[in-house]
């Protein structure tokens, strides 16, 4: 298994679990800052680095959230003028 699988997360874990994901990207360098925003709100969602860098030059992240935390979640991204890739309703 190559290190760029490794670093993937299962698709069946993502089809199971694709309605309490928020897709967003960013620039790698700003992932760290993104994560210290989100532990700051206790509970808010769960991020995983899906890929720090792409064709993009930008970073795909997946939040895990509960639907309680979900519209917290998004509104958070709203403010914060982060790109919302794809987000399950």
């Amino acid at each position: 298994m190559s290190s760029e699988n490794e670093r993937r997360l299962p698709a069946e874990m993502l089809a199971r679990h694709a309605g309490e994901l928020v897709y967003v990207r960013l620039e790698p360098a700003r992932i760290d800052w993104f994560n210290k925003i989100i532990e700051g709100y206790d509970n808010l969602a769960m991020v995983s680095t899906i890929e720090r860098e792409s064709d993009q030059n930008s970073g795909l992240l997946a939040c895990w959230a509960t639907a309680d935390t979900r519209p917290l979640l998004l509104k958070l991204l709203s403010k914060l003028h982060i790109e919302v890739v794809q987000a399950h309703i």
